[in-house]
């Protein structure tokens, strides 16, 4: 989207302690159980197997944690020189996902075999080269359950009822030492359970901070912190709470609008965009499993 193309995500550089992030199967978000990726970080050179497992809610598993960087690339914890990137052949249906080793901090690791976390919640794709076969990250099978293999698939046709899809991931920013997290589920839609919206600027300024660290708008040569560009809004058609905002021409800012009762922006694509944020307190959030689920 517009929101996301122009501010900037984060960079290369990261400490430990600095937030991390869930990747959740998007499906899994409306059920009991939650499934992340999970990859188990290996010695030196080594590459290793991702799989879905259980979401830790208490994200102290740190196999579960990683930090996209400005390319979006997504690196695991521990292991920031490493990033999610497909082993062998990234043309073939089923071929297995793994950390492995990035030549450098600049993206180099390679058109061909790197996911890139372009969006926060969506498809996470690699492109071999071809405009007509994209392929996407995918659990083999579309069917998810601890230890089930991820692994790259052709992209589907997105859905035309904007649900959530089977290829379908969704960034979940921890603030670190809580339970708190927080992601932008839907683009332009307000939050619906079991997520909430964000009502406070200070929080609307940490969850930016979370979701993109060290990212901001840039002005000219001057990139601008997220408390530096927060705008209080009074739009009532637009959903409530905070929103990342871009616009042609290089429009950028992080929205404030705490007055929203809109279930959607009503100008979304025209020559704008924004990515509302959403809160998820696993402390208060009890999630119930539904009767029907498509994919698990």
């Amino acid at each position: 989207s517009l929101a996301t193309d122009q501010h900037l995500r984060g960079h290369t550089h990261f400490n430990l302690t600095s937030s991390a992030s869930h990747i959740v199967w998007a499906p899994s978000m409306a059920f009991s159980t939650q499934y992340c990726l999970t990859a188990t970080v290996g010695s030196a050179g080594t590459k290793v197997d991702v799989s879905l497992l259980e979401c830790d809610r208490t994200w102290h598993i740190g196999a579960q944690k990683f930090h996209p960087d400005k390319f979006g690339n997504i690196r695991p914890n521990g292991k920031l020189d490493h990033c999610l990137a497909v082993d062998g052949n990234a043309s073939r249906n089923g071929s297995k996902v793994q950390v492995q080793h990035c030549v450098s901090n600049d993206g180099s690791i390679g058109k061909a075999s790197a996911f890139l976390l372009s969006t926060y919640t969506g498809r996470i794709q690699v492109d071999f080269g071809s405009l007509d076969h994209v392929m996407c990250l995918a659990i083999e099978g579309d069917h998810a359950f601890n230890g089930a293999k991820v692994v790259a698939a052709p992209c589907h046709d997105v859905r035309g009822d904007e649900s959530s899809g089977p290829q379908d991931w969704l960034q979940l920013a921890n603030v670190p030492g809580s339970q708190v997290a927080y992601a932008s589920p839907n683009k332009d839609k307000s939050c619906v359970w079991p997520f909430r919206p964000v009502l406070t600027e200070a929080a609307c300024v940490t969850a930016a901070n979370v979701l993109s660290p060290m990212g901001g708008c840039m002005f000219g040569d001057t990139l601008k912190r997220w408390a530096a560009v927060i705008e209080r809004l009074h739009e009532r058609s637009w959903p409530a709470g905070c929103h990342f905002y871009g616009a042609c021409q290089g429009g950028c800012s992080l929205g404030f609008n705490p007055d929203g009762v809109g279930a959607s922006c009503p100008t979304q694509g025209d020559c704008m965009s924004i990515d509302v944020i959403c809160e998820l307190d696993f402390r208060s959030s009890r999630i119930e499993k539904q009767e029907h689920n498509t994919y698990v």
